[in-house]
């Protein structure tokens, strides 16, 4: 091959098949998938309705466009001939082989894939936002009911090109789900998403309640009336007046608060003159 698709890539390198790309431009190093690509266009392109290269009137228009076929349907009318290709036209280069016979008597033993393990192969990739409606991909609104709660997250979509039917959802590096068109919902997956839907705007509304009476409880002591400061200048009668509870720093405070020091000092007695 010529080029390799990131798809390509990661299939060879999960299947541990080396790539050996080709010199671009060089047709001679790569000549039996040239001739295949021929054989392709002469024995099926050809035969298709619209085929550009087909006979043209004076006017220089096709004589015979017929029915476009929808992608859907080129599909299937490729892998029709392919199952053709193989099992009924023998080559002489397989001695007189089918590719389907010679392919089956090669002993060498295969490492079968799985039908899902070979489209998650080789799918395309691209990031994606899940919004309301789902993740948005080629015109279509794509929804599953694990999207429900990542809404606003980024996620990554691996898709194949030529198939519209589904896409698959990565989230943080692991497979989340498989999404498919609105259109294509049923009555009951239409109503299980909006359960769905019901049950997490629930719990959202439960959540924000118990945040808000937590938020309540630690600003409540910042925002309460803060009591008067006890009097500390002033012993409790009690303190003064009972000897017996008294201690040695109630003696200093009790002489601390003495208010007989305040009046001035008396003078020296005074003697009355006696006549």
């Amino acid at each position: 091959m010529e080029f390799a698709a990131g798809a390509v890539e990661r299939a060879a390198l999960a299947l541990g098949v080396d790539l050996d790309p080709a010199a671009p431009y060089a047709p001679h190093e790569k000549g039996k998938i040239e001739r295949l690509h021929r054989t392709i266009a002469e024995s099926f392109i050809a035969t298709l309705p619209g085929y550009t290269a087909g006979p043209r009137d004076v006017r220089g228009r096709l004589e015979d466009t017929g029915d476009l076929l929808l992608l859907a349907q080129l599909v299937e009318a490729f892998a029709t001939w392919v199952l053709a290709y193989n099992g009924e036209r023998p080559h002489r280069s397989l001695g007189g082989l089918t590719p389907e016979q010679r392919f089956s008597a090669d002993p060498t033993p295969l490492r079968l894939v799985a039908p899902e393990d070979a489209r998650a192969l080789l799918t395309a990739r691209r990031s994606g936002l899940v919004r309301r409606d789902g993740v948005h991909h080629g015109g279509l609104a794509y929804i599953a009911v694990e999207l429900t709660e990542l809404v606003g997250e980024r996620v990554e979509v691996a898709f194949a090109p030529h198939d519209q039917r589904s896409i698959e959802v990565y989230w943080r590096g692991a497979w989340l789900c498989t999404a498919i068109p609105h259109s294509a919902l049923t009555v009951a997956q239409q109503a299980q998403i909006m359960a769905e839907r019901r049950a997490y705007a629930g719990e959202l509304r439960r959540r924000q309640r118990r945040a808000t009476r937590r938020a309540r409880g630690r600003l409540a002591p910042a925002t309460a009336q803060e009591p008067e400061p006890p009097e500390v200048t002033r012993l409790p009668e009690r303190a003064l007046d009972a000897p017996e509870r008294r201690g040695p720093r109630d003696e200093q405070l009790r002489a601390a608060a003495r208010t007989d020091l305040l009046l001035p000092a008396p003078g020296p007695p005074q003697v009355r003159e006696q006549r």
